[in-house]
């Protein structure tokens, strides 16, 4: 089933529905094809879902932002930061 899918996808998106003689548009159509599917595939994956490492660091983010609004400055180098994962301690 997946051969003939491919045999179809080649002779008449690559070849125009042709029959190719030569070998070497043969094999640089069938490196074509298999480029445009991995890069087919990447894109799916890609498309709506975001990796644990992306979507931890976008929630850092947003809290750190939230944090800098509290932040209070006491003198040139000193700061008063309230902690996150204990409310209540700066």
């Amino acid at each position: 089933m997946h051969i003939e899918w491919y045999h179809r996808e080649l002779k008449y998106k690559y070849f125009n529905g042709k029959t190719v003689k030569h070998d070497d548009k043969t094999i640089e159509s069938m490196f074509t094809l298999m480029h445009d599917k991995q890069c087919d595939r990447i894109q799916k994956i890609l498309e709506d879902k975001l990796s644990f490492k992306v979507a931890s660091t976008d929630t850092q983010h947003v809290q750190g932002v939230a944090l800098v609004e509290q932040c209070q400055q006491i003198s040139n180098n000193e700061w008063n930061v309230p902690s996150l994962s204990t409310p209540g301690i700066v």
